[in-house]
């Protein structure tokens, strides 16, 4: 899969923003890196800045790692900075997988129904290494009846529904939380839980529970829960035994999350906020990996739900960033307004 060739044509694109493009690939031409990497004009600091604000730090640490790209013409800006920055995510992850194998764990003994989305779920099963991948926290569909025994899993392993304080290791309860059951926030969705990581890499582990799929505040038709952990699967991450969520779920779910930016970029209006390209590829690994019959069922599931005219922008975006990764018809659709690499990447 190479990221957009027909998009870098853009002559308004800075150097450093066709850097970031063609590093957003798990498997990128070295000579091509290169050459970016040794265009006149680019500007160093900038390409730092957009490969962090993009969440591609770690990729790119990888890329220099494995082709070496730290020596000799074409090297990257400041390839110390991202080597380090893969080998820190990777402790970082580590870090997380010997804790959230432990919040699986108990999730299990207290009979919760409930599926991995994203993170690890990625990371591990789609990308291949958690290393490349920045991961914030465990995110959990959960059936709505499980929330109290979820609760209590969490509260067994020192989580709190708070935030983690300015001046110290320690997480201050949010004023509505109780102890004694689940809070919800004034968007009705559940607080989220917190725990003192008490280390660089991770100062603090985040669990967070979504018994709705699309999330609530999105404010789309909501997939019955009940039938998304019906469709989840098995599978062994962070060391231990869990559920994820089906590969068709868990693309409707990303496709929800970054729906309202994608559509901004491909029609170039304002707003919809900002889509990091991290996330981008994720859909782009994620859908590249689909068989047929996940194809089949994530149709089915956009029928059923009326969710497709809400979510058609993501994967006709990450067809053009990314072609190959999606196939039609999703990916087909109007032709992007002009300069899409420069705001993509901006």
């Amino acid at each position: 899969m190479t990221a957009a060739p027909a998009a870098e044509q853009d002559i308004e694109t800075a150097p450093h923003h066709r850097l970031l493009l063609a590093l957003a690939d798990l498997d990128p031409a070295p000579d091509r890196l290169r050459t970016l990497a040794f265009a006149p004009g680019l500007d160093a600091a900038a390409f730092l800045e957009g490969a962090a604000r993009h969440k591609l730090l770690p990729l790119a640490g990888r890329h220099v790692h494995r082709l070496h790209l730290d020596r000799g013409p074409g090297a990257l800006p400041h390839p110390w900075v991202l080597t380090s920055a893969y080998a820190a995510n990777r402790a970082r992850n580590t870090a997380l997988a010997d804790e959230f194998g432990a919040v699986q764990r108990e999730l299990a003994s207290h009979r919760v129904r409930y599926a991995l989305r994203k993170g690890f779920a990625l990371a591990e099963g789609v990308y291949g290494d958690p290393g490349v991948r920045r991961i914030g926290d465990l995110d959990l569909a959960l059936h709505p009846a499980d929330t109290g025994p979820a609760h209590t899993a969490l509260t067994r392993l020192g989580y709190v529904q708070g935030e983690l304080a300015v001046d110290s290791d320690r997480v201050v309860p949010y004023a509505t939380a109780s102890g004694e059951r689940p809070a919800r926030g004034d968007d009705g969705e559940f607080l989220p839980y917190r725990k003192a990581g008490l280390r660089p890499e991770v100062p603090e582990f985040y669990v967070d529970l979504c018994p709705v799929l699309p999330e609530a505040p999105l404010g789309l038709p909501e997939v019955p829960m009940a039938d998304v952990l019906e469709r989840s699967r098995s599978a062994v991450r962070c060391g231990s035994p869990a559920r994820e969520l089906h590969p068709a779920d868990q693309l409707v779910d990303l496709w929800a999350q970054s729906a309202a930016p994608a559509r901004a970029l491909l029609d170039g209006g304002p707003g919809g906020g900002f889509l990091p390209l991290a996330k981008l590829l994720d859909v782009a690994l994620l859908s590249a990996s689909l068989t047929d019959a996940d194809w089949a069922l994530a149709e089915a599931l956009l029928a059923d739900q009326g969710l497709w005219p809400a979510l058609d922008p993501v994967p006709r975006l990450a067809a053009l960033v990314f072609p190959g990764s999606t196939p039609s018809p999703f990916a087909d659709g109007p032709a992007a307004a002009p300069g899409l690499t420069a705001r993509l990447t901006a």
